[in-house]
């Protein structure tokens, strides 16, 4: 819509009165672009108001134009797109208000095109970023739980160090009691014989 400002210069041997009426239509939809929030919402309410009588075909355009308006509460393309296709259908003469409303019309439904486009995309980017998330606490989670398993990894060799330490030391001391026992068998043995060897011959 915003392309139609260039509208008036291209009609061709238009009548001064259509020329007036399409360049009233195109400065009231630039006025209404920069009113405040609740001027605008104020003309709104007004137009649809004056758009509900039939004969009021020039409200039909002026409402369908502020339906387009972006970031405003009521703005509604589809309910544009339905206003404009009622102005065709009428049984209006006024052949530079019917080319006005067809390429509104037009604007419209490429309008409403894109915004399905961007929805879509819109979508698809949010089911991508949800999804990203997902894998994201899935990693961490994996990641949280190899760091316990490594943990756990790590005390169990520690204890098995602890264990075999523990072991050696228990060996070594069977080993030294061992030998302290063969030491004591030894010496018994020794004084055995010493015994046998200083008693008397019968």
């Amino acid at each position: 819509i915003l392309g139609c400002t260039s509208y008036v210069q291209n009609l061709v041997s238009p009548k001064p009165d259509d020329i007036t009426q399409v360049a009233t239509l195109l400065a009231f939809f630039d006025r209404a672009k920069s009113l405040h929030p609740n001027e605008l919402e104020a003309l709104y309410t007004k137009e649809q108001k004056a758009a509900l009588y039939p004969h009021n075909t020039e409200s039909t355009l002026r409402l369908a134009m502020l339906l387009t308006i972006q970031n405003t509460t009521f703005r509604d393309p589809r309910r544009a797109t339905r206003l404009l296709q009622r102005y065709m259908a009428s049984n209006s003469q006024n052949m530079e208000l019917r080319q006005l409303a067809s390429l509104l019309l037009h604007m419209t439904a490429d309008l409403q095109q894109y915004e399905a486009i961007y929805r879509e995309t819109r979508e698809k980017l949010n089911e991508n970023v949800a999804e990203r998330k997902t894998q994201e606490r899935k990693y961490h989670l994996v990641k949280n739980q190899l760091k316990e398993i490594q943990f756990e990894k790590q005390q169990q060799q520690a204890r098995t160090k602890r264990v075999d330490t523990e072991l050696k030391r228990e060996r070594q001391e069977v080993e030294n009691l061992r030998k302290k026992i063969e030491q004591l068998k030894t010496i018994e043995k020794t004084i055995t014989e010493r015994k046998k060897d200083l008693q008397p011959a019968t």
